[in-house]
């Protein structure tokens, strides 16, 4: 087997089971109608939203993660903003960062003892972003475009083995981010299993597009807008909302460079105000139908919802959901939300295996069941790194 070969079947072919043996649902009586649904979205939002910032800037961390995770701008505590998960748990607003790992000379611009943890968002801020649900995306190696065929597998090694305090074996990086919004990498990022491109100016995805049609799940060239001092967050989230009725579930995506430097990207007090916006209006404290999730979480639950089948089986009054489908391992999230509808009311919802689960409607007719679980089987770094010395050697 050649070594490119075996690089993408380290991260893409290996297949599983749900991590959920099955859902029981008791009726108060035998029901003479009930359904099972997918919901299109995570919770059963109305539309999907996602935003990232490129080149790894320092202040994805100290300011757009300390406002929406919650935390401690410049003496001010902010206590983060939130939806629900339709049963009452709040979940913050999250992001994601696309970054390089070295400069042009060679040198890690993320070591936080370096003078570079002034300008850049370190490894320990990376990987305690990463274990908040936020994410980590493939901008390259270094911010000069070209050389995919190195760049690309050289930057998500090198992430990997320095995001094992994150999780473990590291972060693998399914979403990729073409540097200085070159087309050109997308190719290179599909062969090696990333799961999606994003550059400004692709058509399909921009603004946004309806996840409920027909569209490629993998290996996808994807636009995204951009926010800026001049291009408001608010007007993109409205227009993604507005067309998110009548059965549409939309998923917008938009980037910036800074929340912090008007010249790059947008200052932090249009930053502030156009995201409190967002979460009055169509967060917990307004109509909490927005899903404001990584472009990763958003993927993997569309890729997992359109993969699965779901069997139902009532025996009297009590209805028994299981679930069939080979599943990717080296996915972040592993979820799906299910709606059960019958003509008489559920007395109990019981859930066997998973890691997490919340749902609402007992003693009514409707039940909204949101399952996790952690079906990822973990590649240790060294692997990874030994694969691409080789190729690497190869290529030499």
């Amino acid at each position: 087997m050649s070594v490119f070969l075996l690089f993408i079947s380290t991260f893409v072919f290996a297949q599983s089971n749900v991590g959920v043996n099955s859902v029981t649902i008791t009726f108060s009586t035998v029901p003479s109608t009930f359904s099972v649904q997918k919901a299109p979205l995570k919770y059963n939002k109305d539309f999907a939203y996602g935003m990232h910032l490129d080149d790894g800037a320092k202040d994805i961390y100290t300011h757009a993660y300390q406002l929406l995770n919650g935390g401690v701008i410049n003496g001010t505590t902010y206590p983060g903003l939130s939806y629900t998960d339709g049963c009452g748990n709040d979940i913050k607003f999250k992001m994601s960062t696309a970054l390089f790992s070295f400069n042009g000379w060679g040198l890690d611009c993320h070591d936080p003892n370096s003078n570079y943890a002034l300008i850049n968002v370190t490894w320990p801020e990376l990987n305690e972003m990463y274990q908040n649900g936020w994410g980590i995306y493939n901008h390259g190696i270094n911010s000069d475009a070209g050389n995919y065929d190195y760049s690309i597998p050289r930057n998500h090694s090198f992430v990997k083995l320095k995001t094992q305090e994150a999780t473990p074996g590291g972060v693998d990086m399914s979403v990729f981010v073409n540097p200085n919004g070159d087309a050109a990498g997308s190719p290179y990022a599909f062969q090696y299993g990333y799961l999606v491109s994003y550059r400004l100016g692709y058509s399909f995805g921009y603004p946004s597009f309806d996840v409920t049609g027909n569209w490629n799940h993998r290996y996808f060239d994807m636009g995204r807008s951009a926010f800026s001092e001049n291009e408001s967050i608010s007007d993109i989230v409205d227009g993604i909302a507005f067309l998110s009725i009548n059965g549409a579930h939309h998923w917008g995506v938009a980037f910036s460079h800074s929340v912090t430097n008007s010249n790059y990207g947008i200052s932090f007090d249009k930053f502030k105000t156009q995201m409190n916006y967002v979460e009055n209006t169509y967060g917990k404290n307004g109509l909490d139908n927005i899903w404001m999730a990584t472009e990763e979480e958003v993927l993997e639950y569309l890729i997992i919802k359109d993969t699965l089948t779901i069997n139902s089986q009532l025996n009297g009054n009590v209805l028994t959901i299981t679930f069939q489908g080979n599943l990717p391992t080296n996915f972040s999230f592993y979820a799906l939300s299910l709606l059960v509808d019958a003509d008489v009311d559920i007395q109990s919802v019981q859930v066997d295996g998973g890691t997490s689960v919340s749902y609402n409607g007992i003693g009514t007719k409707h039940s909204l069941i949101n399952l996790n679980w952690n079906g990822k089987i973990v590649i240790p770094p060294e692997q990874t790194t030994n694969i691409w010395i080789t190729k690497t050697e190869n290529i030499a």
